[in-house]
């Protein structure tokens, strides 16, 4: 039987069966395309060489081929805590320092690697260290940022003027009276990370401190308690004392307990550094009223020209008053004339007060003693 006949078609003269020519249909364009190897002999280079990130930072990393090709690479980090890496070389470092090893592998061709290593660095730390404020009188001060090893310095100041070297750790510096000063540090690490450690210090104003009362009696013994009025003073930084070595004492809270000894004294109110003028208020410590009422005379009924006397203290004052008996003459002296009654008994009284307030009560009752007869039979006669 014969063999059914079969047309052949042919693509520029070259005969094609129809299943081959259907597949090289259903091909796409460029599929037939042979991928490039790497020669047998290809290295890696890692770009940069001596690479360098600050902690939590990001690093590109790129490959090459020696002839300057640029393979493709799978990206490792060989330490478990050391960070990771992106497909396109991205490294994205741990947030601690150390040094961490980056590996790139080919992944055509011919087996090739390259290894980097990677320093990982601390961020600037800021912070400031300088006077708390600036005395009313300009004077040299000093800031100082954080040590940090690898980090350098550069200071710049507002309102003043640097003194020194302005790329050490530490500063000095010269305010302009009555402006404000802002100083700053650029802290730069070796990643090349910057932080702005910055101050700003508002112009001094006139401090004014002034004690309460200025001028103020008080009794040998008691205590008093000072007052204080401030401004463009830190309160915590006032120190009280007595200026006299043995004139009293005083507490931090400016309680004044005054001497046994009266007499003029003075207590202060200032800044330990000085920098503060003192204030200063004068305390005048009296002698504390005390004594006993004498009589100078006979107390007999009707007696005349009787002295009452108690001690004389200097700064008191004395009110006299008398029952049974006539205060004669001024009643406000350390002493006083009086006449008795007829008695029996006559009271005296002397109430001694000084200027702070104290007072002190003095009472004595006197019983009047018939006059005795004298030997020629006449009776004493009351003093006159």
């Amino acid at each position: 039987m014969r063999k059914p006949f079969v047309r052949k078609t042919t693509h520029r003269g070259i005969p094609l069966s129809g299943s081959l020519l259907g597949l090289l249909l259903l091909l796409p364009l460029g599929a037939c395309r042979v991928p490039k190897l790497l020669p047998p002999d290809a290295s890696i280079e890692l770009s940069p060489e001596n690479p360098m990130v600050s902690e939590g930072g990001a690093l590109k990393l790129g490959s090459l081929l020696k002839n300057g090709a640029m393979p493709p690479v799978q990206w490792m980090v060989l330490q478990w805590d050391g960070g990771s890496v992106d497909a396109d070389g991205t490294y994205h470092a741990p947030k601690k320092s150390g040094r961490y090893v980056i590996r790139a592998t080919s992944v055509q061709g011919a087996p090739a690697s390259a290894s980097v290593l990677v320093e990982v660095v601390p961020l600037p730390v800021g912070g400031m260290a300088g006077p708390e404020r600036l005395p009313l009188s300009p004077v040299e001060e000093k800031a100082s940022v954080p040590e940090q090893a690898g980090c350098t310095f550069l200071w710049s100041i507002e309102g003043g003027r640097l003194e020194g070297d302005p790329k050490a750790r530490e500063v000095r510096f010269l305010p302009e009276r009555g402006r404000p000063v802002t100083l700053q540090c650029r802290i730069t690490n070796r990643a090349g990370d910057s932080l702005i450690s910055k101050t700003r210090w508002e112009p001094s104003r006139a401090a004014k401190l002034l004690i309460q009362p200025e001028d103020t009696v008080i009794t040998s013994g008691d205590s008093f308690d000072f007052g204080f009025d401030i401004s463009g003073i830190p309160e915590d930084a006032l120190v009280w004392r007595v200026v006299e070595p043995l004139g009293g004492h005083i507490d931090a809270r400016g309680r004044y307990t005054a001497p046994d000894t009266p007499g003029l004294y003075h207590v202060a109110l200032g800044t330990p550094d000085g920098k503060i003028p003192e204030s200063m208020a004068i305390v005048r410590v009296l002698p504390r009223p005390l004594g006993d009422i004498e009589i100078e005379g006979v107390a007999v009924p009707g007696a005349q020209g009787l002295r009452a006397l108690v001690p004389y203290q200097q700064g008191l004052s004395y009110v006299w008053g008398i029952e049974g008996g006539t205060l004669v003459g001024r009643n406000d002296g350390s002493s006083c004339l009086f006449a008795a009654g007829q008695g029996p008994s006559l009271m005296l009284s002397c109430v001694i007060r000084n200027a702070a307030g104290a007072e002190h009560t003095i009472r004595k009752r006197l019983e009047l003693q018939p006059a005795q007869p004298t030997s020629s039979g006449l009776k004493d006669a009351p003093i006159q």
